[in-house]
């Protein structure tokens, strides 16, 4: 699952003057932001039995790297840590049986979302940068 985000280049323009550090900062922090209300969505639709698998759903970073020269930085819901092991099982099924794909639902239902509000958080931070004199 990947969300492209076009049409806001002077964002990417402004944001490559920042200090490489900073920029990673303001990236991740914005897709955090724009991964919510997928985060939400799949708390809700995945199985409620105890609760402890919708607990366990958590927004986190992935592995960074880089294509064609540039970095690229991933980030992802997910559940299924530790005690909820389990929760690929339930979400991608086994051969005994079928998954819930609660995590691709909810992916689908909102990445326009996902992808505006990520947009809209880099560009307020950039501007904010550039504000407080950071670019």
């Amino acid at each position: 699952m990947k969300i492209v985000t076009r049409g806001f280049d002077e964002v990417i323009k402004n944001i490559s003057t920042l200090d490489k550090r900073v920029r990673k900062k303001h990236v991740r922090a914005s897709m955090r932001m724009g991964l919510k209300p997928i985060k939400a969505d799949v708390e809700e639709r995945v199985p409620q039995e105890t609760g402890d698998l919708a607990a366990s759903i958590k927004i986190r970073s992935g592995k960074r790297k880089v294509v064609a020269g540039k970095e690229v930085i991933r980030m992802k819901v997910s559940c299924g840590y530790e005690d909820t092991f389990y929760g690929k099982f339930v979400n991608y099924g086994t051969i005994n049986f079928e998954g819930a794909f609660f995590v691709e639902r909810a992916f689908e239902a909102h990445k326009k979302t996902s992808a505006d509000i990520t947009k809209d958080e880099l560009w307020k931070r950039v501007q904010q940068e550039f504000k407080k004199g950071g670019g």
